[in-house]
């Protein structure tokens, strides 16, 4: 019963752990994707 506990918390915590990467993730690709438009704008600016 114990070991079965351990183990739903460990899947529990492996999901959580997945979706605060998947998060981090869309974050870092939003801010890159923000920082090339910007980018673009200066160089199509000169």
């Amino acid at each position: 019963m114990i070991q079965y506990y351990a183990q739903e918390r460990l899947v529990q915590i492996s999901w959580g752990c997945d979706i605060i990467s998947a998060l981090l993730a869309i974050i870092i690709i939003h801010r890159i994707s923000r920082w090339q438009t910007a980018r673009y704008q200066l160089l199509s600016r000169c």
